[in-house]
């Protein structure tokens, strides 16, 4: 089946094609729809449809500059502009871009068949020529390429000085290449040190020259014998992170469709200045090693840069070590709570020469964090905590060595297990705290009709790209899914537990469209939201079916 993604601002065209194309006896399934490219671009960069139908006339953000956006960041996806102006300028504007069709308004399924049909055979004919590297590799071998791989590969591994970086760049703007920016960044793209060995990693150049050159020369790639480099420009850290986030997620979807599993993108620290290159590069190998442990959270995702690490105590500086017990076990789960628990106690032990700290110190430092950890997941720590608990916090014998606190450390991991036990129970809250503080944010928010992915990247203070990588790796979900997995869970209790009619309900839970709310209701729970409150298909309410998005 081939993906195919909607966009219009009018109603009656989605509806159309939404229930009078027979999109899966035709080859197809619609993956989504959206009034307007603003909407649809993080769904779009969700789903990774191999077809984008849009208006091109929009509010918010019009049909080009959701084409440009997507031709930067997926070039193999095939794009249909629609309009209801038959105007050439909109056409030039279309070929520019690389749009393949262009329908007129009104549109007949027939006509609609025939264009996806001429898609399918152009998207069949590119995956016959990537199975053939021939001509990529002959590329590869061009001289100029060679050339601009080994000098990049130079500059990255090895670093330059002031004055070699200078020639570097004078000579690689004979080749038409321009290396100067204010900022750079290196990305790692690896196997993960985990896949089977004996799985061969080469061309991985090959296959994302095309998408390097689509970021518009700020972003060059240089390759080993089972690695890849891409050196990122920019202006700043936030156009950087941008940049260097958005560039590692459409890799890596590009490599998956080429058959290239299981590869990891290391993204190295943001630096100022050309010579100072190869520091990123090593930000990047070492980020990549934190990666790689088996006993870090992040072992298991597939992009990750300097900032998703969580920071480590330098041990040469005494006072670094006293980091609050939060910040220490705020990715805990109820496996390794011991550990860093105890962990901290020792690190009070080594600052004890510089600071008094005492039972009471701790006792303080366990309290504010159960109570934090509890409250993040809107509960209230009165009730879920022991009342013994509360007795614990406010014992007054004074403690004064290290060593009479075996007793207090107990009763201070009892309580912090109650706290994760709780947090855990609520749906796994540990994660990033820029993930938690987004969820916290939807819970209270999915209901209105007008939130936006960048509403909520706005709220985190974090750049799109980098904010979609770290929430689909955290909690599992696109955050496409996420959103309508809460917006249909509301929507099952208003069912269950009120006579609201579905259209009042659609509303209630933040769809405008009532008719896209029950298409939404159905592809998530199988059955239509009257269906569902007549109880004909017997769903339990607490079943969790997946498949919208």
């Amino acid at each position: 089946m081939y993906k195919v993604f909607v966009v219009d601002d009018e109603i009656v065209i989605r509806e159309g094609l939404r229930n009078y194309f027979d999109w899966e006896e035709n080859g197809f399934t619609l993956v989504g729809e959206a009034p307007d490219g603003e909407i649809a671009l993080p769904m779009i960069r969700d789903e990774k449809p191999d077809i984008l139908i849009t208006d091109i006339r929009m509010p918010f953000m019009d049909g080009i500059a959701l084409c440009r956006e997507v031709r930067r960041v997926m070039p193999w996806t095939r794009i249909v502009i629609l309009s209801g102006f038959d105007s050439f300028d909109y056409a030039k504007q279309a070929i520019t871009l690389g749009v393949q069709e262009y329908l007129l308004k009104p549109i007949s399924m027939d006509n609609l068949k025939k264009v996806l049909d001429r898609l399918v055979k152009s998207i069949e004919k590119e995956q016959v020529e990537l199975r053939d590297l021939e001509r990529l590799r002959q590329q590869m071998r061009n001289g100029k390429l060679l050339v601009q791989d080994q000098i990049i590969s130079q500059v990255i591994m090895k670093g330059v000085g002031e004055s070699d970086g200078e020639k570097i760049c004078m000579q690689m703007r004979s080749f038409g290449i321009n290396l100067i920016a204010s900022h750079y960044a290196v990305i790692e793209f690896r196997p993960r040190r985990d896949v089977i060995l004996g799985t061969i990693y080469t061309d991985m150049h090959a296959h994302l020259m095309q998408l390097a050159e689509s970021f518009c020369g700020s972003v060059f790639l240089s390759s080993g014998e089972n690695f890849l480099n891409a050196l990122v420009m920019g202006d700043g850290d936030k156009d950087i992170e941008e940049r260097a986030y958005s560039f590692a997620r459409s890799a890596l979807d590009e490599l998956d469709r080429a058959g290239y599993l299981d590869v990891r993108a290391a993204i190295g620290e943001t630096v100022a200045g050309f010579s100072k290159i190869s520091t990123s590069y090593k930000s990047a190998r070492h980020t990549r090693h934190i990666a790689e442990n088996e006993n870090q959270p992040l072992h298991m995702r597939r992009i990750i840069g300097p900032r998703d690490i969580p920071e480590i105590p330098r041990k040469s500086d005494q006072l670094v070590e006293l980091h609050s017990l939060y910040e220490r076990i705020k990715y805990a789960d109820l496996g390794d709570l011991k550990k860093r628990f105890l962990d901290y106690v020792e690190s009070l032990k080594t600052v004890n020469a510089y600071i008094p700290v005492n039972a009471g110190y701790l006792r303080s430092e366990v309290m504010i964090t159960a109570f934090r950890m509890i409250k993040e997941v809107e509960g209230d720590p009165q009730k879920v905590l022991d009342p013994k608990v509360f007795a614990y916090a406010q014992a007054s014998q004074p403690v004064t060595e290290f060593d009479d606190l075996d007793g207090y450390v107990q009763e201070g991991l009892e309580v912090l297990e109650q706290a994760v036990r709780y947090r855990e129970s609520k749906g796994n809250m540990k994660g990033n705290p820029a993930v938690n503080k987004a969820r916290q944010y939807l819970e209270s928010n999915f209901t209105n009709p007008t939130l936006t992915f960048q509403d909520v990247v706005d709220h985190v203070a974090m750049s799109g790209s980098h904010f979609s990588t770290l929430f689909s790796q955290t909690t599992g979900m696109t955050f496409t899914k996420y959103l309508i997995d809460l917006r249909m869970k509301k929507a099952r209790e208003l069912l269950n537990n009120t006579s609201m009619r579905s259209s009042e309900i659609a509303y209630a839970v933040g769809y405008n469209d009532p008719h896209y709310f029950s298409y939404l209701f159905k592809k998530c729970f199988g059955i239509t939201p009257s269906e569902f409150r007549a109880g004909s298909a017997g769903l339990p309410q607490e079943e969790e079916r997946t498949g919208a998005g």
